[in-house]
């Protein structure tokens, strides 16, 4: 326990036979030989900490940080951690390099609760071997440099923190468990882009970039080959101005369901890869959504909500699913240059699979309100009962007919499938 505030402490185990030791201004301390060790520094300081480990250490480390800015360095040549690793911090900056001249290795859990402020983890491209989960809470700077491999789950929560948060993967990253990210208030990055041997989840991936009150685009990317999902991707966003952004390489995998909901504000999202899943959906919101579809995902029914605006979307031909239901919500434009939603079709002919198109339009006057606002997923507005009003403009096989009074040309951007099934929906009362 650090009671006095005389400068940088140096923890290590360089004393007669091994012996755990402290030392700062004051001198050094001896202690006795210990299988777990906790160290607490002086509150309202801005002293460094070196942790320096030649020997592993049997069983717990404990950094108790307090409030004030700090650096705190891992030095050793072994930094090897029998049990779990924890610090806690208060307010303030806190750097933490977890492995300056050697790997880090931890035999249990590792968890790292930062507090308030600017606060970041850094391996220095050294190697990472956790053999339980992973929890980084208000951790706002992350990037992987070297090998980083998780026996458990990983969390990064920054709940409640308004400064940016980014969780990086630039190497390779394996997580035998699930991911579980949690933005804040503050503009979030979750990019799984490692250049050596990727990232890897084994289990579902649930991030969840919320709110961005600091301006500049979100990102989750997946946009290495090597990069896979085991389970489910869920990617979710609250933020209603600020842009975000979400795509995936074409040869990256999804082993479960995909949903991806980025809500209001101007969203992009590039569906690329392998997908195993029964079950995809996008959902957008009151901003202009540019969505494109390339992946190979022939067991899945996808689903496309892309909200009020003037949105674009795009059918890669390489596509392939069991279905598409892609719905284009309503909009009002501001004047008649502004018609027309933009679909762009890279099928020419039969459709593979079964497509269904509504709100293909983009009106001059004020529409009303539909009674379905936001589609729950898997319901398919024109098909519920409760819509049994709307009239439907169908074409199979190539011998659609528009229904007498509408003019086929509102859908002139559709194709004529040969073989396929097209239905576009007018949802207009």
């Amino acid at each position: 326990v650090q009671t006095t505030d005389d400068g940088a402490v140096v923890i290590d185990d360089n004393g007669a036979g091994n012996i755990i030791r402290a030392t700062d201004g004051s001198g050094t301390t001896d202690f006795v030989a210990t299988t777990n060790l906790v160290v607490d520094m002086l509150a309202g300081t801005g002293n460094q900490l070196d942790v320096d480990l030649d020997s592993a250490l049997a069983g717990d480390l404990t950094l108790n940080l307090l409030d004030g800015a700090r650096n705190v360095n891992m030095v050793g040549s072994n930094n090897g951690i029998g049990g779990s690793f924890t610090v806690i911090a208060g307010s303030d900056m806190q750097s933490l390099e977890i492995g300056v001249n050697a790997g880090l290795t931890v035999g249990a859990d590792l968890m790292f609760d930062l507090g308030s402020g600017l606060d970041s983890v850094d391996e220095d491209n050294n190697d990472i071997g956790i053999t339980g989960n992973m929890t980084f809470i208000s951790v706002n700077f992350f990037e992987n440099g070297g090998t980083a491999t998780i026996g458990g789950n990983v969390l990064v929560d920054s709940t409640g923190e308004v400064e940016d948060t980014l969780f990086d993967d630039d190497a390779t990253l394996t997580i035998t468990g699930n991911l579980t990210f949690n933005g804040g208030s503050g503009r979030d990055e979750v990019t799984m882009n490692g250049v050596a041997g990727g990232t890897s989840i084994g289990g579902f991936a649930n991030v969840d970039v919320a709110d961005n009150t600091t301006g500049g685009t979100q990102f989750v990317f997946f946009n290495l080959p090597n990069a896979s999902v085991g389970g489910a991707l869920t990617v979710t966003s609250t933020s209603a101005v600020n842009p975000d952004s979400f795509s995936m390489h074409p040869a990256a995998a999804v082993g479960g369901d995909i949903v991806v909901d980025l809500g209001d504000g101007p969203n992009d999202a590039l569906f690329s890869g392998v997908f195993s899943g029964a079950s995809g959906s996008y959902l957008g919101g009151s901003g202009v959504d540019n969505v494109s579809l390339s992946a190979t995902a022939g067991g899945m029914d996808f689903e496309v909500y892309l909200g009020e605006s003037y949105d674009s979307f795009a059918l890669d031909a390489g596509a392939l699913l069991n279905s598409l239901y892609l719905d284009f919500g309503l909009c009002e434009a501001s004047s008649a240059a502004e018609q027309g939603a933009n679909f762009i079709d890279g099928f020419s002919g039969q459709y593979p699979f079964e497509v269904e198109i509504a709100n293909f339009y983009c009106a001059v006057t004020p529409i009303p309100a539909r009674d379905l606002e936001r589609p729950a997923l898997r319901a398919r507005p024109g098909r519920d009962p409760a819509h049994r009003r709307r009239r439907l403009l169908r074409s199979a096989g190539g011998s659609g007919h528009p229904e007498p009074g509408r003019t086929a040309a509102r859908f002139s951007h559709l194709p004529a499938p040969s073989g396929g099934a097209v239905e576009t929906v007018d949802d207009r009362r």
